[in-house]
């Protein structure tokens, strides 16, 4: 009986790790995108990083997602948000499941008229 439910607790852990890296790959393109935006509140790397925490706090809060880390950074015209750390397994046999995930958007630009 003990084995069949080591085993069932792995299997939802799995599911809830899929999960997990979704929230994530949501978080990181969200915060992107709105950081994107031309004339985002704060500048592109403020937008990113409150969008990243807006998104992670309603998708991922609480202890399973406190492990991950979104960054946000721009490189040459482009907003790049990085979200790294660990998921924790459920049961001390499960180990902790590595993640790492990059979004990359570029700038908006206002296209310039035309004389």
């Amino acid at each position: 009986m003990a084995l069949t439910l080591v085993v069932f607790m792995g299997a939802i852990n799995l599911i809830v790790d899929e999960y997990g890296k979704g929230a994530v790959r949501t978080a990181v393109d969200e915060a992107t995108r709105a950081g994107s935006l031309q004339g985002a509140p704060g500048g592109p790397v403020a937008a990113c990083q409150a969008k990243a925490a807006e998104v992670m706090s309603g998708l991922l809060s609480g202890p399973f997602g406190q492990h991950v880390t979104i960054t946000c950074g721009l490189q040459g015209n482009q907003v790049i948000a990085v979200a790294s750390g660990l998921l924790p397994g459920w049961l001390r046999v499960i180990p902790a499941d590595p993640l790492r995930v990059v979004a990359i958007a570029p700038l908006e630009h206002n296209p310039t008229p035309s004389s």
